[in-house]
């Protein structure tokens, strides 16, 4: 008994172990990191919008043609927390008139909360189809050759500029009249009319003295002359061609 006891006041009491305080503190520190680091995040987190235009942010557009709107699409997020994006309305400012040339702004302001964004499309309204030109012509009218041409007729019309016809210029060369016109935009056109040159009209020959001479026989008749003349090659008398002869000493008729 006595060294049982002894046994017993000679033993060490055992170290208690250390892994509970361990494991509490690297607890406690994940725990701390976690909140630091979501602290960190919402301490920083911005809120943005991703604002998008649906087609170009330059838009070419015919003169008379129908604007229609394409619109744009507008979402928001956070940079660091609520990065879900979520839709925003978008408010669209400015007007098309396609009526009239000219460059116009459109402009699109996203709203969602307290955050706004805007971006601005441009539509330009030009005027690219020339002007038409339209020529009258008579299935009868000729041109003497070697004379001007006389004009017919024509018109000039614009789809922007409206009636033109004053401002065609027409120029006759090789057998051809070239009409042309520009509209206010610089758009040209240019067409060709071909001359038809005929000569229907006879020269005129005209006999000096009378169509009918009686002499007597025995007496030379002479001829008195003629003249001819052409409404284009004018004085034809040198190329006139005289046939038949008169016997003044035998009775009779002659041509």
């Amino acid at each position: 008994m006595e060294q049982t006891q002894a046994s017993i006041r000679r033993r060490k009491p055992q170290p208690k172990p250390k892994w509970p305080k361990v494991l509490i503190a690297s607890i406690v520190l994940i725990i701390l990191a976690i909140w630091i680091i979501v602290g960190y995040a919402y301490i920083n987190n911005t809120y943005e919008i991703d604002l998008v235009l649906n087609g170009d942010s330059e838009i070419v557009l015919e003169f008379g043609e129908t604007y229609s709107e394409p619109g744009a699409t507008a979402v928001s997020y956070g940079t660091h927390v609520n990065k879900k994006h979520q839709p925003c309305d978008v408010q669209i400012k400015g007007t098309v008139d396609a009526t009239k040339l000219g460059s116009y702004t459109i402009e699109y302001r996203a709203v969602c909360g307290e955050i706004t964004k805007t971006m601005k499309r441009t539509v330009t309204v030009v005027d690219t189809v020339p002007p038409q030109i339209t020529l009258v012509s008579d299935p009868e009218h000729f041109t003497f050759p070697n004379q001007a041409y006389e004009e017919e007729g024509f018109s000039a019309t614009d789809n922007y500029d409206g009636d033109l016809t004053a401002q065609v210029s027409a120029t006759e060369k090789d057998g051809k009249v070239i009409y042309t016109v520009s509209d206010s935009s610089g758009n040209e056109v240019t067409i060709e009319r071909q001359i038809r040159y005929d000569d229907p009209v006879a020269p005129e020959l005209t006999l000096k003295g009378n169509t009918s001479v009686t002499i007597t026989e025995g007496n030379k008749w002479t001829d008195p002359g003629y003249t001819a003349s052409d409404n284009v090659d004018g004085d034809l008398t040198s190329q006139v061609t005289v046939s038949g002869k008169v016997d003044y000493q035998k009775p009779g008729t002659y041509k």
